[in-house]
């Protein structure tokens, strides 16, 4: 196939024999200090670019949590999870999310929060549907 391009002409080049087998993306946003990561952090991370494209309202609520994002959507353990419940505690979040894998070893503490222990990025969406104000 021959074909000469001519101005104003779109075209798109694929790659067939092109595959991603690993990536590791660095960004930056405004308002956020390079601490912000990890992670323990990619629910919830995942969650805020959802909430940010769909423009949901949750008002004046504290929205809080922690575990890992896999590419099939579901939400992986994270270490000291203990420690981060106490945390949200103090902070006074009103919603806290948690891997469910997590669930045992953070049952027993008393918490102050809404505290949901999901086990994939849908289930945590449908609870924040939930809370959303318009």
């Amino acid at each position: 196939y021959d074909h000469t391009y001519e101005p104003g002409d779109y075209y798109f080049i694929f790659y067939p024999n092109i595959e991603i087998t690993s990536s590791n993306p660095k960004f930056t946003l405004p308002g956020l200090d390079n601490t912000t990561g990890g992670p323990s952090g990619g629910l919830m991370q995942s969650l805020n670019i959802y909430v940010s494209l769909l423009k949901l309202n949750f008002g004046d609520l504290k929205i809080a949590g922690t575990g890992t994002i896999n590419l099939d959507g579901s939400v992986g353990a994270i270490g000291g999870a203990v420690q981060k419940i106490h945390t949200a505690n103090r902070a006074k979040v009103d919603i806290y999310f948690i891997a469910l894998e997590n669930h045992a070893e953070v049952i027993s503490i008393n918490k102050n929060l809404e505290y949901y222990p999901v086990k994939n990025f849908a289930e945590a969406v449908e609870i924040l549907r939930q809370k959303t104000i318009d």
